[in-house]
């Protein structure tokens, strides 16, 4: 019985001294030393910039203006539906998204008219190497008006 309970422990111990030493092989380096906190420092929605969170993110800047994303919660490298409303008279919208301080490529999508003042298209956000998930949004708005309208959004999930 003794002899069992020895085996099993150098077995659980070799086990554990196995994982850590493929962990420690495989192991890759992040884009900076803390992700969790330079997370948590660019997590803060800057000021002016509205957020949304629920499953059609109402959050406005521009009067009426709103943005919608979904399924929630939000998960990259997946179809998200996207959706404007509140635009009076656009000939263009768009939506792109990005990350403060972080380049992560050009994500921008058209959307389709659907509707008097709403907007509809589908995007897809690809995961950021350092783990951050801090979406912005900006919404453009190009229309007959001289001046074009960007509005952002703090993406939360």
């Amino acid at each position: 019985m003794r002899s069992m309970l020895l085996a099993v422990a150098v077995a659980v111990l070799a086990v554990i001294g196995v994982t850590v030493w493929v962990g420690a092989r495989v192991r890759e380096d992040t884009v900076v030393p803390d992700p969790y906190q330079e997370g948590q420092k660019l997590n803060a929605a800057p000021a002016g910039v509205p957020v949304g969170d629920h499953d059609h993110a109402h959050a406005s800047a521009a009067p009426g203006l709103a943005l919608g994303l979904s399924p929630r919660p939000i998960r990259t490298l997946r179809e998200l539906a996207v959706e404007v409303s509140g635009v009076e008279r656009a000939e263009e919208v768009t939506v792109s998204f990005a990350m403060a301080g972080m380049d992560m490529g050009e994500n921008t999508v058209r959307l389709a008219p659907d509707g008097p003042v709403r907007w509809r298209g589908k995007a897809v956000l690809v995961r950021c190497p350092s783990g951050r998930r801090d979406w912005i949004a900006t919404v453009r708005v190009r229309g007959p008006a001289p001046a074009e309208q960007r509005v952002p959004f703090q993406v939360e999930e």
